[in-house]
C-alpha cells in the first residue's frame, strides 16, 4: 500500500531522511522506532502528505502523495484537540473540511462515538477530559473518515503505563476489525512490539533505516504475558544500542 523510494527530505540545507526505501502492505501495521531526532515523525509527515519529499517518493496504492489524502487519519502526540470546540465538533471537524453531508457527519459521528463508549463525553471541552479520553476522542476523530490508513505519532507517550495499555489493545482491536493500515511512530521498544507486525529501526544519524523485523508475534492480545514478548523486546533493544555506540 505505501512505497518509499530513495527518499530524502531536509529542513533548509540539513538532510533529516536520507536514501530511505520501504514497503508496507496493505492492512498490516508498521511500528517505527529510533531515537529522538532520527527522522522518525519527518518521515510520518511526508506520508502523510504534509511534508515535502526533497528527492524521491512516497506512493500510496501507486499514487504519489502530493497532500493529505482523504482517507488518510493523523493522530498526533498532542491529540490535535480544538479547545473550544466540544467533544462533537472535534471528532466531525475531519467530516466537515473533506465536505460530507450533514445527515452524514450526524451518522458517522454519533456511531463512532459509541463505538469507542465515548458518546456521553459528547457536549464536554478538551479541559474537562482525562489524558485517556482526550485521546479516544483523537481516534474517534480519525475513524470518522473511515481511513485506509492510520498514521500515529506518538500517540500514548503521555499516558500511564494503564491507559497506554489499554488504547494499544483498542488500536489493534480497530486494525484487526476494519483492515486498517496502521503506521505507528514511538519511542517505546514494548509499544513497538505489540503494534508493530513489522518493526523498522531507525539510526541515530541522517535519518536512515538499521533494522527492519518482521514481528511473528504480532496480533495475540496475551503477548504482555509470554516470554516471546520479551525475547523480541530485547533484540530491538540491542539493535538500537548497537547502532547507539557504534
Amino acid at each position: 500500500m505505501v512505497k518509499i523510494k530513495n527518499l530524502i527530505m531536509k529542513y533548509g540545507n540539513s538532510t533529516v531522511i536520507k536514501n530511505i526505501n520501504l514497503n508496507i502492505n496493505k492492512n498490516s501495521t508498521c511500528a517505527i522506532i529510533g531515537p529522538s531526532g532520527c527522522g522518525k515523525s519527518t518521515l510520518l509527515y511526508g506520508i502523510a502528505g504534509i511534508l515535502k519529499p526533497f528527492s524521491g517518493e512516497i506512493l500510496i496504492n501507486n499514487f504519489p502523495v502530493k497532500e493529505n489524502r482523504k482517507k488518510t487519519g493523523l493522530i498526533l502526540q498532542n491529540y490535535g484537540l480544538l479547545p473550544w470546540k466540544t467533544v462533537w465538533n472535534n471528532v466531525s471537524l475531519g467530516l466537515t473540511i473533506r465536505g460530507y453531508h450533514k445527515k452524514d457527519i450526524q451518522y458517522n459521528v454519533d456511531k463512532v462515538l459509541r463505538e469507542l463508549d465515548v458518546y456521553d463525553l459528547k457536549d464536554r471541552y478538551p479541559i474537562e477530559l482525562s489524558g485517556g479520553q482526550r485521546q479516544r476522542i483523537a481516534i474517534a476523530r480519525a475513524l470518522t473518515i473511515s481511513p485506509d490508513l492510520l498514521l500515529m505519532d506518538e500517540p500514548f507517550s503521555s499516558l500511564d503505563a494503564i491507559s497506554r495499555e489499554n488504547l494499544q489493545n483498542l488500536i489493534l482491536k480497530i486494525h484487526k476489525e476494519n483492515n486498517i493500515t496502521l503506521i505507528l511512530v514511538t519511542h517505546n521498544i514494548e509499544e513497538a512490539v505489540f503494534l508493530g507486525q513489522t518493526i523498522v529501526i531507525m539510526g541515530q544519524k541522517f535519518g536512515e533505516i538499521k533494522n527492519i523485523i518482521n514481528n511473528p508475534y504480532f496480533g495475540d492480545e496475551e503477548l504482555r504475558y509470554k516470554s516471546d514478548y520479551y525475547k523480541i523486546c530485547m533484540e530491538v533493544r540491542q539493535l538500537m544500542r548497537k547502532d547507539e555506540i557504534k
